[in-house]
């Protein structure tokens, strides 16, 4: 393990939580959009 000032640590850290939040809320949208499409061709 290497030491790391906790400045570098946090922002990783903060940019892996970003990227995540990213993919779930494009998941999201996208399940939204496919029950939309359904509802919309039914």
């Amino acid at each position: 393990m290497l030491h790391k000032s906790p400045k570098t640590i946090y922002t990783h850290r903060r940019n892996a939580m970003a990227k995540f939040h990213c993919n779930t809320l494009a998941e999201l949208h996208r399940k939204i959009r496919t029950i939309e499409n359904h509802s919309l061709h039914q």
